[in-house]
């Protein structure tokens, strides 16, 4: 504790004030000011405050102060922007209760608070602060004294912690021994540290806290050495459980935190599983819980990601003994229950106001606590509060061997999910991540399900090929008849879907190596199309109807003789005047013109009479892959990504090929990292969108699946699993 021999160690300094003498103090590079008032002691690192505090006592009012307040707190100075105070800590009940009359107060401890609080507040266009000390009378059963003969260390929760969480609350300290021995004085019991293996792990970290989730929380420890084996602690079932590339691990028995950690610890009890998050072990009664903080960290969905947070934790210290964050909103609205009736209404539009966080922070220091607080607004872009959130994930029996897709739902007016797994079972999946059915096909589907309406009544067909069969499935996932069609032949492409004037009288082109074959809406075949592919190049894509002006092109790409441009009979539409158009890509309509990128590593165009021109790619190197629309060039090879002549080098890793999506009014690139697990998505310029990377293992889509403003993204999670992301 202070002691006037302590204070008079490190005095720097002696000042009068109105014939009453206070110290200037000097402790850890830190200064402030102290006096004793009619046996009060007040401390502050604003000289004025004590003078003030001087004044105010020496001008105090024989008779007893109106105010309901008075023996709660008193205000030293004023102004339009900040005023001082000194709260006598006792009274913290009282000034509860007057505040928050419909608050419930029966579990609050009075004597966890003595002495009194001194500091000032300030409030600006940007946030709301105090900042203070607290002097703890000299006792053991002080709330902060729990902290006494400790030093504050980094606080790193927020690393882990979930942007959609509530709160969460950090303790830091050096010796936990020590942090111990005084839990133990606090609680009326004895410390012994000897043969507890609870306490030998606990005495391997420098942090705890718990994070408040929507539903649920978890009780986090920072591990000073991450390398050690946590299982030689706590005793840990074999068969455990790996999600998302971390182990989910179980207890032989749960364990009940709170009764080593209580008061600081009193919510988190009986946790049966833990993980292992780099220097952190997350303890949580249910896996579900920490499987939501590993989803957030693979998605990188965590608060230090988050540009208004990082701009708010620069109004915060690094190191506090103690630290409690606290989303505002959560916040406001638990006030507003617990006011008087007469206030509901102010507390109504305070909901919708721009402060985003309120934290508050105490620092234990020799014989006093410093505190800070805040509460800010985010000062952040609007992008920057674009959110994308895991809204449901889907698990198969078996693993998926291709990329889920949606596809319309002509009842809901929205999107399903179509996927397949390797026992071949087509699963049709609603955008809520229910299954809605499941068929059995005889082969993997090739490429993507396309979208027919068979009878043109509005109610739409899924139509696919495997390598032997066509087929035509309702959308109860029924054979539709005449299908599926079988042939002899192998069919060696995804079917493609021609409607040439959009009145749904479609053509159906099978390709089979080097031939294509189309068909009616009823499965029969149209003779008027013959294709001579002189050349006899296997065809390489699915064919591709553009339409330009009143013409129809369908564009072929073969092995052999490249890219063929037909009109509807497959007579050659287009002559090539000159040049290769041999490439291993697909040809877009870009720029008004056709478009690949050929053999040659060059970014190759040909116009409807036949020129052709070559010039220099963004990116030229053998097996770029590439993507494209009437306006935005996309290709990325080795670890680059090029948009429209803007790069950008992403880490190395094993990536999908890139896929532009255009949705709302606006282009968005999607690449995964099947490596690292990692999707990432950019716009037209190339800048990065906010909330990515998330977590997947395939190449995403991407629509607007429901009702609402916010788009939807699939992916594929696990081997087994589909995942449903939202973004707003």
């Amino acid at each position: 504790m202070l002691s006037a021999e302590k204070i008079k160690k490190y005095t720097t300094g002696n000042f009068n004030y109105n014939n009453t003498e206070y110290s200037e103090v000097t402790m850890n590079d830190k200064v402030f000011y102290t006096t004793t008032l009619d046996s009060t002691w007040i401390a502050s690192d604003n000289k004025l405050l004590v003078e003030n505090s001087i004044r105010q006592y020496q001008n105090k009012p024989k008779k007893k102060q109106s105010s309901p307040y008075a023996d709660s707190f008193k205000v030293l100075e004023e102004d339009d922007n900040s005023f001082s105070v000194v709260i006598n800590n006792k009274n913290n009940l009282d000034i509860i209760q007057r505040l928050l009359p419909n608050y419930d107060t029966s579990t609050f401890e009075t004597k966890n608070w003595s002495g009194w609080t001194a500091g000032d507040f300030k409030i600006e266009n940007n946030a709301i602060t105090f900042d203070g000390v607290y002097k703890a009378k000299d006792s053991i059963y002080d709330y902060m004294n729990l902290f006494n003969n400790t030093q504050a260390q980094t606080n790193q929760l927020a690393t882990i912690t979930p942007t959609n969480f509530e709160s969460f609350t950090s303790f830091t300290y050096d010796n936990y021994s020590q942090l111990a021995a005084n839990i133990s004085l606090y609680n009326h019991k004895e410390a012994d540290l000897k043969n507890d293996a609870l306490d030998d792990f606990i005495s391997e970290t420098d942090e705890f806290g718990v994070i408040r989730l929507v539903n649920d929380q978890a009780l986090a420890f920072s591990l000073i050495d991450e390398t050690i084996d946590i299982p030689a602690y706590l005793g840990t079932e074999t068969n455990n459980e790996t999600f998302r590339d971390f182990t989910i691990s179980k207890l032989d028995e749960s364990i009940d935190f709170n009764e080593k950690l209580s008061p600081l610890i009193t919510e988190v009890n009986q946790v049966g599983f833990y993980i292992q998050l780099g220097n952190f072990v997350v303890f949580a009664k249910d896996k579900n819980v920490l499987k939501d903080i590993i989803t957030a960290s693979k998605n990188e969905d965590v608060l230090p990601n988050k540009n208004w947070y990082t701009n708010f934790s620069d109004q915060i210290a690094d190191q506090s003994s103690v630290l409690h964050l606290q989303n505002t909103k959560t916040l406001i609205e638990k006030t507003a229950s617990h006011v008087a009736e007469s206030y509901i209404k102010n507390w109504d539009k305070a909901k919708n106001a721009d402060y985003k966080l309120a934290a508050i922070q105490c620092t234990a220091d020799i014989g006093f606590t410093h505190i800070h607080q805040v509460i800010s607004k985010s000062e952040s872009k609007r992008s920057d509060f674009i959110k994308v959130a895991q809204t449901a994930s889907t698990v198969l029996e078996n693993d998926i061997i291709n990329r889920p897709q949606f596809v319309k739902n002509h009842l809901s007016k929205g999107m399903d999910v179509a996927v397949q797994d390797k026992s071949n079972e087509l699963t049709l999946i609603n955008n809520t991540g229910k299954i809605l059915w499941q068929k059995k096909i005889e082969a993997p589907i090739l490429g993507k399900i396309q979208q027919i309406d068979m009878y043109r009544n509005g109610r739409l067909q899924l139509i696919f090929t495997t390598p032997y069969k066509l087929h035509v499935l309702d959308r109860n996932g029924n054979d539709v008849a005449p299908f599926p069609l079988t042939f002899n032949s192998p069919i060696t492409q995804p079917v493609a879907v021609f409607d040439y004037d959009k009145t749904r009288k479609y053509r159906i082109a099978i390709v089979q190596n080097d031939k294509i074959k189309l068909y009616g809406n009823k499965g029969q075949s149209i003779k008027g199309f013959r294709f001579k592919n002189k050349a006899k190049g296997t065809i390489i894509y699915p064919p591709k109807h553009i339409r330009v002006g009143s013409k129809d092109y369908i564009v072929v790409n073969e092995s052999n003789g490249g890219v063929h441009f037909l009109n509807r009979t497959g007579k050659e539409r287009i002559k090539i005047k000159s040049g290769s158009t041999k490439t291993i890509n697909d040809w877009f309509w870009y720029k008004n013109t056709f478009a690949s990128l050929t053999t040659d590593n060059q970014l190759t165009q040909i116009t409807t009479s036949g020129n052709l021109s070559k010039k220099a790619a963004p990116i030229a190197i053998e097996n770029t892959q590439i993507d494209a629309t009437l306006k935005t060039w996309v290709s990325f090879a080795e670890n680059t990504l090029s948009i429209k002549d803007k790069k950008v080098d992403l880490e190395f890793g094993v990536y999908s090929e890139p896929k532009i999506f255009y949705l709302k009014n606006k282009v968005y690139i999607s690449i995964t990292d099947t490596q690292t697990s990692k999707i990432y998505l950019f716009d037209s310029n190339a800048k990065p969108i906010t909330g990515f990377p998330i977590y997947g293992n395939s190449l995403i889509d991407m629509e607007n699946a429901d009702k609402d403003n916010a788009l939807e993204i699939i992916t594929i999670g696990e081997k087994n699993s589909v995942l449903f992301y939202k973004m707003n």
